[in-house]
């Protein structure tokens, strides 16, 4: 059915944590929770013994996996694994995917689902939305840029994107990683170009280790499960994206954020670099080449040239 479907996967200590993103989310919602320890258990059952916390759940497609708690292997968080079930779990005909303390602003879901997702379901790809053509729904993915508030901010989560700015000018938030993973949707872009003010989205071209969070049809390529922990798993999928000619459309006046915290250190030790060479792209990377050529990292999908602020250095895509 037409429709966004807000997914993410995360462990018991996220559960907390994703409150906040059901509370500024009303529309449907995919998880999946994995389990590191058989203790896990106990802390899942005594937080749904909470009413309230039954309530706030009460509209989530649920997913709970139980790994073989004798074997090591469990510490090597399988998290394109996870996002791939939340992703089949989904019933509409596209999805948000983020991590679990990542917030998105309200109007993400009542402005741009329930207004301009709602009126491209209505029209074809030669239609009109706005002041922009309306793309392609199922080549397309539109991107929400994301900001970090920093850890000690005490203040009211940021609604609009004037107070979004307001926070930027303090020194309160900022784009995290503004150099690779995130800066392609920069702070000058998105919150003061004028290019932007009258237009639902604007288009950008693929770079370098991005790792962009975006709005995706169902039948978005799936994510490789050979990628484990944290490093290189959003980069592959957006470069997948890239591959297959996908356009990269930044939607306008919504962004999720997030509050900065320490970097995060995975139950276990985490999986260390050399123990899966597909964590960091080596053995993927030939896949990718002979699947697509070695053209593979040119930005393909662009429709427009990018403009002059918008322009950045387009280099291979490194490794971590």
């Amino acid at each position: 059915m037409p429709g966004v479907t807000l997914a993410s996967q995360f462990s018991v200590n996220r559960l907390t944590r994703f409150e906040d993103a059901l509370a500024a989310w009303p529309g449907p919602v995919s998880a999946v929770v994995y389990l590191m320890d058989m203790s896990d258990i106990d802390v899942l059952i005594e937080y749904f013994r909470v009413a309230a916390n039954l309530e706030r759940y009460h509209r989530v497609e649920l997913a709970v996996v139980a790994p073989n708690f004798a074997d090591e292997e469990r510490y090597r968080y399988p998290i394109n694994q996870l996002r791939n079930i939340a992703i089949g779990m989904i019933r509409t005909t596209h999805h948000l995917l983020i991590d679990a303390d990542f917030v998105p602003n309200r109007a993400l879901y009542t402005e741009v689902v329930e207004k301009r997702f709602a009126e491209m379901w209505r029209t074809d790809s030669e239609s009109s939305i706005g002041t922009v053509a309306a793309p392609n729904p199922s080549r397309t993915a539109f991107v929400v840029p994301c900001v970090a508030l920093v850890e000690d901010y005490s203040g009211a989560y940021p609604e609009t994107i004037d107070e979004l700015r307001s926070l930027f000018d303090r020194r309160l938030a900022y784009i995290t990683d503004s150099n690779a993973g995130h800066g392609l949707t920069a702070d000058k872009v998105f919150l003061r170009s004028a290019m932007i003010k009258s237009s639902p989205w604007y288009e950008v071209c693929y770079e370098s280790q991005w790792e962009p969070y975006y709005i995706l049809p169902r039948t978005a390529p799936a994510w490789d499960e050979r990628f484990r922990n944290q490093g290189g798993d959003k980069q592959q999928h957006a470069l997948i994206l890239n591959a297959l000619h996908y356009r990269f459309l930044v939607l306008s006046d919504v962004y999720l954020y997030h509050r900065d915290h320490a970097k995060l250190v995975w139950p276990g030790g985490g999986l260390v670099r050399h123990e899966n060479t597909f964590n960091y792209f080596k053995g993927w990377m030939d896949d990718m080449v002979r699947d697509f050529g070695v053209s593979f990292r040119w930005p393909h999908g662009c429709a427009t040239p990018l403009v002059s602020e918008q322009l950045r250095l387009m280099e291979g895509i490194g490794f971590g």
